[in-house]
This record gives C-alpha cells, sequence and structure tokens, in this order.
C-alpha cells in the first residue's frame, strides 16, 4: 500500500474541503450584506415618505429660513440678526477667509472626518468612510455666510416661521456646537474651509448610518414644528416634503 499517495489525496481533499467552505463563507457574508443594505434602504424610504407636521402653512409667520440641499447634504439657513435671536453672538463672518459681513448663515451638522478629509466626493477614501458610517469618528458643525438670502429654487426652499417655532429651532441647533468652556464661544476648527465663505466647528453628537447631516436637519425642523419626515439619512426624502 503506497501511503504517500493516500496521504496526498487526503490532502487534497482537505484543501478542496478548505476552499469550498471559504467560498461559501464569502457567499454567505456578500448575502448577509446585501440584505442588510437592502432593509436599511427599504426603512429609509419608507419613513422617508411619511411626513410630520405634513399640514403645518410654510407660508406663514414673520421669519423665513430656508432648506438648501446640494443633493446630497441639507442646510438650514437662517438670518444672522432678528428680534429674536442674534447669531453674531456665536458665530462671525469675520472667521471667514474673506471676512466680509453676512445677512444670513447657513448651518449643518455631520461627521468631522468627511466633511475635512472629502471636500468632494472624488476625494473620498474607504478608511474615511468607515469611520463615519461606524461612529468611530468625532463631528463638526459646517457654517456657511450669505450676503444676502438664498434664491429660491428647487433645491433651495423658503420656509416662514413665527417667532415661537423660530426660537425653539435656535434652541436645538446650539447644543450641536461644542463651546469652550472659558471663552463659552464654539470652538472653530483651524485652516478648514471650503471657500471664502465658510468656516467649521467643533460638534458634538456622533455620526453613523443611522444619525446622519440629513438625519440631523430633520430632527431639527421636526422638533420645532415644522415639516418633516419620520426619518430618514437622505437629503431627496426631506427635500420632497416641501417640494410638493
Amino acid at each position: 500500500m503506497d501511503f504517500q499517495k493516500i496521504i496526498q489525496k487526503n490532502i487534497s481533499k482537505i484543501k478542496q474541503i478548505n476552499k469550498q467552505s471559504v467560498i461559501n463563507f464569502v457567499l454567505k457574508m456578500a448575502i448577509g450584506v446585501m440584505t442588510l443594505v437592502f432593509v436599511y434602504l427599504l426603512v429609509a424610504l419608507t419613513l422617508g415618505i411619511m411626513e410630520v407636521h405634513a399640514d403645518r402653512n410654510d407660508k406663514q409667520g414673520e421669519v423665513s429660513i430656508y432648506l438648501v440641499s446640494n443633493g446630497v447634504h441639507t442646510d438650514i439657513v437662517m438670518p444672522m440678526q432678528t428680534v429674536v435671536y442674534d447669531w453674531n453672538q456665536v458665530v462671525s463672518p469675520l472667521q471667514t477667509r474673506a471676512g466680509r459681513s453676512a445677512q444670513y448663515v447657513g448651518m449643518g451638522w455631520g461627521d468631522r472626518g468627511f466633511y475635512l478629509e472629502s471636500p468632494t466626493w472624488a476625494d473620498l477614501r474607504p478608511d474615511t468612510a468607515f469611520r463615519a458610517i461606524s461612529g468611530m469618528g468625532g463631528s463638526a458643525m459646517h457654517v456657511t455666510f450669505y450676503e444676502r438670502a438664498p434664491q429660491e429654487h428647487v433645491d433651495s426652499i423658503r420656509i416662514q416661521l413665527t417667532a415661537a417655532e423660530y426660537e425653539r429651532l435656535i434652541n436645538d441647533i446650539l447644543p450641536s456646537f461644542k463651546f469652550n468652556p472659558q471663552t463659552q464661544q464654539p470652538i472653530q476648527i483651524p485652516n478648514a474651509f471650503y471657500h471664502d465663505s465658510d468656516v467649521f466647528y467643533e460638534a458634538t453628537g456622533t455620526y453613523h448610518l443611522f444619525n446622519t447631516c440629513n438625519t440631523w436637519t430633520n430632527s431639527k425642523l421636526k422638533k420645532s414644528g415644522l415639516k418633516a419626515v419620520v426619518w430618514t439619512p437622505f437629503a431627496s426624502s426631506l427635500m420632497n416634503a416641501y417640494r410638493h
């Protein structure tokens, strides 16, 4: 009996079994990931068409704000100064590279690494995306200053608020900033800009797959009694609530 041939034959069988096991494992993992992605998208799209405060009249109120989207991200744009609140107490257009005065200020919240390391989609790296969706990174407030009110169009929608609604909105946005305990001012992130009229600040909260920049915007509007959706990670779902 040729024991060497028998051993080699058994080793070959083991290798085939191990190879098939690896293939089966990879296939199961791929199917599991695809299933999770499908469920996530299904839940997001379903909850994203279920509106909250749907009957609210967006044309009545003494304060004008704007819901602005670039197709992926949403910002809330507000007057720099009203009888309700003066944003100059918190943020300053003089901190931008342009250093010009502003009439309106736009605010958005998001993952710090995503904001600072990926100014365009072409700059996005897999490790940055993973840290963002996993909740492993910090967060930041992106503040953009406007010399005048944004022009109204499909991705820039004006919303009228009462003084009480606007006050609720402000009180819900302010805790998103991380304040210096000594100066009681937001902590600016040095040398962080997209253009001449914006600035970044350190923020509170954790960005992850279920708490995105658009989830933040939606939450602020919803808690203030304004039109919103039940939950969404996408800009389009929130914008659509105001487009019809």
